[in-house]
């Protein structure tokens, strides 16, 4: 399985300035690239290769690979447009955009220096990496990234590994997972995942948001730069959706433990379509919350993280699922008394409603057996579900 491993670097005074003036230099010599790709109208790197090769590199001083890699990101670049518009527009490249290594250009002396080709030759730059990432950094594959973050001023190296999958278990049962905006995730066990603390800390960034658009709109009002609001402004965004991804990685990480764990695979509710499939209408002080409901990526990582512990995920059909007693079946809207109750009309079973759903979630996975929509699991960074693992 393809996952990214992502290392700081720790340059010298020096060094730091090389490596930025390197990242510069690349990003202008593809911005000079992209209009004669337009103009020549083609994507095939070795043809365009014998035309521009050897002006690019005296041009702009480069090392002969990274001609080459320029030559071959810019095509890249028009490759990824809807071949209709391919060549509508040029593409234009930040001045501090990531930009991509080889194995010719960088090397790992051990697991803490790496050797990197720069435009002003090469140089050795010691590396961290996280406790998770070491025990994988053996299955690392050629391509990488250099990103600059321009907010801290710090280098970091992204590489690409391709980690094995542990091999499916046969799963004693399903643990079923509903999630919601109460409680991000419940699972059959009776496991809860609260949602309060990212409820109040999104609503504590909707203030701060508000109030920095307010001061914002005041400046436009009288002429002044509002650039420093607009920074702060995509600052605070980043730190949200930071803080959401930290929070479903780790209810992810629990789930998927306590499944393998138990040698149980995982249910989860096929939630494709649910916002046009939603009738119930929501206040207007609730849609903020709802808007931002992370079920998705709450998925993503299951789905992935399961992949890499031979857990198997499931699909079902969710419709109803807190509505329906899990004991005799009967299913009717006002089983469910309140967000968070339920209690069956007709045999008086009650439990928390959320508690219910994944339940009936579990009990589903089993009835659907034999062959219930099994997932490979999503790709961890387009989001995009993988082969279901039948092969179908």
């Amino acid at each position: 399985m393809l996952i990214t491993l992502t290392g700081k670097l720790s340059p010298t005074p020096e060094q730091h300035q090389i490596l930025l003036e390197t990242i510069k230099t690349i990003n202008a010599a593809s911005n000079w690239l992209s209009p004669i790709v337009r103009e020549k109208r083609t994507v095939n790197k070795i043809a365009l290769q014998k035309v521009v090769y050897q002006e690019l590199k005296e041009r702009f001083n480069l090392p002969a690979q990274y001609a080459v890699r320029i030559i071959a990101r810019v095509c890249n670049a028009y490759k990824a447009l809807p071949k209709k518009s391919r060549f509508d527009k040029t593409v234009e490249f930040f001045e501090l955009s990531a930009i991509d290594l080889d194995q010719r250009l960088l090397a790992f002396k051990g697991i803490d220096r790496i050797s990197l080709a720069t435009i002003k030759g090469r140089i050795v730059v010691p590396i961290i990496f996280g406790r998770y990432f070491l025990s994988r950094i053996g299955f690392r594959r050629g391509h990488a990234k250099l990103i600059y973050r321009r907010d801290i001023n710090a280098f970091f190296i992204a590489v690409a590994a391709d980690v094995p999958e542990e091999a499916l278990i046969e799963p004693k049962g399903w643990l079923g997972v509903d999630v919601g905006i109460a409680n991000i995730a419940t699972d059959s066990l009776g496991n809860l995942y609260g949602g309060q603390e990212l409820i109040e800390k999104r609503e504590h960034m909707k203030e701060l948001r508000r109030q920095l658009q307010r001061k914002k709109a005041q400046k436009r009002r009288l002429g002044k730069s509002d650039r420093s609001l607009r920074r702060a402004l995509k600052r605070l965004s980043k730190r949200l959706r930071n803080y959401t991804r930290t929070v479903m990685h780790t209810i992810a990480k629990r789930i998927v433990s306590d499944a393998k764990a138990l040698a149980l695979g995982i249910a989860l509710e096929d939630l494709k379509g649910i916002g046009a499939r939603t009738t119930v209408r929501v206040r207007r002080d609730e849609r903020y919350q709802h808007n931002l409901w992370a079920y998705r990526l709450l998925h993503q990582n299951i789905a992935y993280k399961a992949r890499l512990n031979g857990v198997p995920v499931v699909l079902v059909d969710a419709r109803y699922s807190s509505q329906t007693c899990p004991e005799c079946g009967f299913r009717h809207r006002k089983n469910r008394t309140s967000q968070s109750e339920f209690r069956c009309h007709q045999c008086g079973y009650s439990a928390h409603a959320d508690f219910v759903a994944a339940l009936n979630i579990s009990l589903r996975a089993r009835a659907v057996v034999s062959q219930p929509q099994m997932l490979g699991g999503f790709h961890p960074y387009t989001g995009k579900p993988s082969a279901s693992a039948d092969g179908s």
